[in-house]
């Protein structure tokens, strides 16, 4: 459904990806992130005042409502069309849009849609970039003038011209779109299935255009590069901001960042020097990433709901303060960028608001379980037979606290062989005996923590993963840690970049610390 006039029509076109690792491995992006942005399609006097949002989060879905207080400068009536980004994924359950309290006249634009908008200026954008570059202009004059009629040039055959004429194209990710685009130029479709990341089966040409472009280093070209709407995802525990070039460094393979936007259009007139409230609602899926068989640790990402908000203020001639009002349920916590402060429980849910008055970027969210956004996971980095180097997820999970990583007491003994535990200051006491320990022990929500260094270096801490080890007796037990754990002279490395506590010089792991 592209157009929707007037009528309460639902829309949900899920948009999920799926990448698929050569070692089989899998790293699954459901649902766009990028959400919001009011942006006037040309330059404009109309000032928006003041902002209004509202998140309202229950994930895996987002009810977002924002308020903008405009106002026209000008001795006579203004007109200006708007795009409104708002995800594939969108649910729309009545009319999104309203003008002074009356509802208007709307357009859904679905992605593939606004980047057949942008070919014209992609095509220029290539061509250009071509030009600069002699050895690749070279290279297509001679192959267009190589094709045959009725069939474009092998992949073999447009190879062997790169060869002699770039021969550094060889081995780069542009060649391969370099030949489509040869293709395309020759006057063929294109071969590739560009369409791996679009819920759309229409023109493929666009999409084509687009990587093009972005090998060619030309992303400026595309739109949601120029409007700051490529995708960044808030780590869940540092609250660093990454691309997804950024995650390939964790994950191999670059996510897919060309996903162009969709967007609700919509045309407004504002009367002179007169203010007008315009008010959108829509509700989206929330942004969720999900790794499997990955087998260098947890990702920076896992375990949240993700949200991109974006804010270009710069668009219009003056930009207001922007209020934010952010609901999630009680039992889950937030991370914000630009940070949002906790202001109440209200009805089950914990509110958190903040003012932002000219953002330099956008807004980020991430809503997740408690554990997943302020336990870090420890990991161990072991050698296999080889002597190649892996990491190894544990069940332990760290609390980053002044720096240092402290886990949960109640991790270190099985959960039937607990005794009395007791602490002040520097010492614990377990079941009687009396442990002197290089660090305080930490109270946190009512739980024990000690530093990870103690842990290895006292016999109360013996982990056993494995529930069949439960029935046996300590001594035993102690045994099977020690000739299977972590050895002392483990040196432990906080991996700020993906939220992980890492053990390093580890030659063997099973779970155990002494």
């Amino acid at each position: 459904m592209r157009f929707c006039v007037f009528v309460v029509v639902p829309i949900l076109l899920a948009a999920p990806c799926l990448r698929g690792w050569s070692n089989g491995d899998t790293i699954s992006i459901y649902h766009d992130l990028r959400s919001g942005m009011i942006f006037p399609m040309q330059k404009t006097p109309i000032e928006v005042r003041h902002q209004k949002l509202n998140l309202y989060l229950d994930p895996p879905y987002a009810t977002i409502e924002t308020t903008y207080t405009l106002y026209n400068p000008l001795n006579e009536p203004k007109s200006v069309h708007i795009a409104f980004a708002i995800p594939g994924d969108v649910r729309m359950h009545q009319q999104p849009v309203w003008l002074d309290g009356k509802p208007i006249r709307w357009r859904y634009q679905l992605s593939d849609e606004v980047l057949r908008e942008a070919a014209p200026v992609l095509r220029q954008s290539i061509e250009r970039a071509i030009q600069r570059r002699p050895e690749w202009q070279r290279v297509l004059q001679e192959a267009l003038r190589q094709t045959p009629k009725g069939a474009p040039l092998s992949r073999e055959q447009f190879d062997r011209i790169v060869e002699r004429r770039a021969p550094q194209l060889q081995h780069s990710d542009l060649n391969e779109w370099f030949y489509e685009y040869y293709r395309l130029r020759a006057g063929f479709q294109p071969a590739r299935n560009i369409h791996q990341f679009s819920e759309e089966k229409g023109d493929p040409v666009p999409r084509l255009l687009a990587r093009v472009a972005s090998a060619l280093g030309e992303r400026q070209s595309l739109p949601h590069v120029r409007w700051d709407a490529e995708p960044r995802y808030l780590n869940i525990r540092t609250g660093a901001l990454l691309t997804s070039r950024e995650l390939a460094r964790y994950e191999h393979e670059p996510l897919d960042d060309l996903y162009p936007l969709s967007l609700l259009r919509f045309d407004i007139t504002l009367q002179p020097r007169r203010q007008h409230l315009l008010r959108v609602r829509y509700e989206q899926l929330m942004g969720h990433i999900e790794l499997s068989g990955l087998s260098n640790g947890p990702t920076p990402l896992d375990g949240g709901y993700h949200l991109m908000y974006l804010l270009r203020t710069q668009s219009w001639a003056k930009y207001g303060a922007i209020d934010v009002e952010i609901s999630i349920p009680q039992e889950l916590r937030l991370r914000m960028r630009p940070v949002a402060r906790f202001a109440e429980q209200r009805d089950g849910r914990r509110i958190y608001r903040a003012r932002l008055t000219q953002p330099t970027g956008n807004l980020h969210v991430v809503v997740a379980e408690r554990d997943a956004i302020y336990h870090h996971p420890v990991v161990v980095r072991t050698h296999n037979w080889r002597g190649q180097p892996s990491l190894e997820t544990t069940s332990l999970r760290a609390r980053m606290l002044d720096g240092e990583p402290y886990v949960p007491l109640s991790d270190l003994a099985s959960v039937y062989r607990r005794p009395a535990v007791q602490a002040k200051g520097a010492t614990l006491t377990i079941g009687g005996r009396v442990f002197n320990l290089r660090h305080p022990v930490r109270m946190i929500e009512g739980a024990l923590y000690v530093h990870l260094h103690d842990a290895f270096d006292h016999d109360f801490a013996f982990y056993l993963p494995r529930d069949e080890y439960d029935h046996l007796p300590i001594a035993q037990a102690r045994r099977v840690c020690q000739d299977h754990g972590v050895g002392l002279d483990a040196r432990i490395r906080y991996d700020a970049w993906r939220g992980l506590v890492i053990l390093e010089n580890v030659n063997r792991y099973a779970g155990g610390t002494r």
